[in-house]
């Protein structure tokens, strides 16, 4: 099912100007290989050059941004899951030079400790907003979730985190005329 998924994101992706309208042509290219009471969940994200970032969920788990140091998510406006009438409300969060975020899939939210209790998803993002470089950020959070759970995941799991930059410099300089 990833790979229909996949290929309707992907050939919708280039018809769609807007992640809502995407989110409706791939809800819509899904129902025919769905039964009754299947569906997909998804967040779709997208950071524009200025720091824009829009965000929509579809049955999904909120995306977490971390920004000076605080974490919270973002994208709770969400809709039906694909497959089902997604017809998400987008959440737009300008993002600050370093601000990361975090999208996950729900196997972190499953994970549980050694006693069975579900580990929360603030014990283990730390590493998102407390200066690990960027490319520690999830090794990080991986090692503080099986520290919690005391061994391997009972749930697949999917992470990425981004951090956004800031605005592009043109190559000939803030101060210097473009070609």
């Amino acid at each position: 099912m990833a790979t229909v998924v996949l290929g309707h994101f992907r050939s919708a992706a280039v018809e769609c100007d807007d992640l809502v309208t995407l989110a409706r042509q791939v809800d819509a290219r899904l129902r025919p290989y769905l039964g009754p009471e299947d569906f997909v969940t998804a967040l779709m994200a997208e950071v524009a050059p200025d720091g824009s970032c829009t965000i929509v969920t579809c049955g999904h788990p909120p995306a977490m941004l971390a920004t000076d140091g605080v974490i919270s998510p973002v994208g709770v406006e969400g809709s039906p899951p694909l497959g089902l009438g997604a017809d998400p409300l987008p959440v737009v969060v300008q993002l600050a030079p370093g601000a990361r975020l975090l999208l996950y899939t729900d196997g972190i939210l499953e994970a549980r400790d050694p006693r069975g209790a579900f580990v929360p998803l603030a014990d283990v993002v730390g590493p998102l907003a407390d200066g690990t470089a960027l490319a520690e950020v999830l090794p990080r959070v991986l090692e503080e979730l099986r520290g919690r759970i005391g061994g391997s995941l009972g749930d697949d799991l999917a992470l990425v985190v981004a951090e956004y930059a800031g605005p592009e410099v043109s190559p000939a300089g803030p101060d210097r005329p473009k070609g």
